[in-house]
């Protein structure tokens, strides 16, 4: 299986979170890549993932909000 991690790094425990969930999924023999999104940035294809995970984290308060950043990426 191939899988992608693509997270906005508002904060230092999502790169924590990212490498536990990277780390579980090689683990059972799996390939994975992380792309941590950035202003301007697009992917080309998820076509060719199995496993596409999203990690954000959770921006205002009763109602979080999706970083922009991550929304223009996918």
């Amino acid at each position: 299986m191939r899988a992608l991690i693509i997270y906005s790094e508002h904060t230092r425990k999502m790169k924590a979170i990212v490498q536990a969930i990277s780390s579980g999924i090689r683990k059972g023999g799996n390939d994975v890549d992380e792309a941590k999104v950035g202003q301007g940035q697009s992917i080309t294809s998820l076509y060719v993932y199995d496993l596409v995970y999203i990690g954000s984290p959770v921006l205002g308060f009763w109602g979080g909000k999706f970083p922009e950043s991550l929304a223009s990426y996918i």
